[in-house]
């Protein structure tokens, strides 16, 4: 198929003594999102020609629409379910505010984002617009849950902008 789109963000503990950097990509097309691991290695001397590694670490196949956009998230945001809860417990065991982006966000085409555990290949937490029309494009900024916002063109001309889930409530 197809690539529609790629983003990537460097993971935690890249950059280290053994002279590697760690990229996380996710590849979308379609209703199909792959991530891959790129392991790039520095340069030790200019005669040395050193070899990146790639391999597929999760697919997310057929997704209820068409992926528009996709954006790494260090934590899925607030916990309003029980799922989510374990979601919460896991940002915890991997130290809160950590550089690990163990979750994803994915904008759909009818204005639809779902925030996805990709390591476990679950959806932790599906958020529509109110607005609902066929986008043309999306972009997505914030690395939680909770700081996720999206702006929307559709076919109507208008440029929407709103929050995946809202300001903190208490």
């Amino acid at each position: 198929g197809r690539v529609h789109g790629i983003k990537g963000c460097l993971t935690a503990g890249s950059g280290t003594p053994g002279g590697q950097q760690k990229v996380l990509v996710a590849a979308h097309s379609e209703k199909n999102i792959t991530l891959t691991e790129l392991v790039l290695p520095h340069a030790v001397r200019e005669s040395t020609a050193p070899q990146a590694a790639a391999r597929v670490i999760a697919k997310l196949w057929e997704l209820d629409d068409w992926v528009i956009d996709v954006q790494f998230l260090r934590g899925p945001g607030q916990a309003l379910t029980a799922a989510d809860a374990m979601a919460d417990e896991k940002a915890a065991a991997r130290g809160g505010d950590s550089e690990e982006w163990g979750w994803l966000a994915a904008g759909l085409a009818h204005n639809t984002v779902e925030i996805w555990d990709w390591e476990q290949q679950i959806r932790m937490r599906r958020v529509d617009c109110v607005e609902r029309p066929v986008l043309f494009t999306m972009a997505m900024h914030g690395d939680d849950g909770d700081s996720l916002v999206v702006a929307t063109g559709g076919f109507t001309r208008e440029v929407l902008c709103w929050q995946v889930l809202g300001p903190k409530s208490g």
